[in-house]
């Protein structure tokens, strides 16, 4: 149908009578691995595969197929559902969390983010303190850790009553 010669860059008159194999569309080993399941079990629910566009970029789709009777005998009905940015945002959020992550378990302070109407605890860790002690060279040192534990994450609501309190 048209969305799927428009996801995949072609023209409706280049697919039809042609395979997804051959146009490279789809590796011959994925097209049969589906045809196969397709067969054994009447239909395919939600395969994931690497489709290619006329240009070559890769694509990852959902691809489902059944087997469904008209008069003149059974065809074969398959919806393509593109995940690809799907995906892909899903790995920036994956490698995002990664970061945070790495940042906050290697910082000895806590740290949040204040805006004009929220002001977010992203992470606090709580410190237990010596009382400072003073040497020839001044307060040294000025805090000694004796604990560390983490903080959940907190949001809090400003409002002109809570400003004068920071």
């Amino acid at each position: 149908n048209d969305a799927y010669c428009s996801m995949l860059g072609y023209r409706r008159d280049e697919i039809v009578g042609r395979a997804s194999s051959e146009l490279g569309i789809v590796s011959l080993e994925a097209r049969n691995e589906v045809a196969r399941m397709a067969r054994e079990n009447g239909s395919v629910l939600n395969a994931e595969l690497t489709l290619h566009t006329k240009g070559g970029e890769p694509r990852q789709v959902y691809f489902s197929t059944a087997t469904v009777q008209f008069e003149n005998g059974p065809h074969m009905l398959s919806t393509v559902i593109d995940v690809t940015e799907r995906n892909r945002a899903e790995m920036q959020r994956r490698e995002s969390e990664e970061r945070y992550s790495t940042l906050f378990n290697s910082m000895l302070e806590g740290f949040c983010i204040i805006t004009a109407h929220v002001a977010a605890v992203v992470s606090l860790k709580k410190l237990s303190i010596e009382e400072p002690t003073l040497t020839d060279a001044g307060i040294a040192p000025l805090f000694q850790l004796k604990h560390l534990e983490t903080v959940d994450f907190s949001l809090t609501q400003i409002t002109d009553a809570s400003l004068a309190r920071f």
